[in-house]
């Protein structure tokens, strides 16, 4: 069960920021004793929160036997992500 939650989290992330960095500042992801609360915001959410995304986290939230809450939030300057060095 662990892996099939962590596959749909990997697959969910893959659809809502396309692998950019950048996109994936403007979304946020939290989990409510209840539900699975998936955020964007607003100017962004047309591109981040599309039908496919919505498919995946409810896959997500159905493993984790909770609700979905899709919302959009207002604009907040983006989080800085830092890049782990490999190695």
């Amino acid at each position: 069960q662990r892996a099939r939650v962590l596959g749909a989290a990997i697959r969910l992330a893959c659809d809502l920021c396309g692998r950019s960095a950048e996109l994936l500042a403007h979304a946020r992801i939290a989990f409510q004793p209840t539900s699975v609360v998936l955020e964007a915001d607003d100017g962004w959410s047309d591109m981040l929160l599309g039908e496919q995304t919505a498919k995946r986290a409810g896959a997500l939230a159905g493993l984790l036997d909770r609700s979905l809450d899709i919302r959009v939030t207002p604009e907040k300057p983006p989080r800085k992500l830092k890049a782990r060095a490999a190695g």
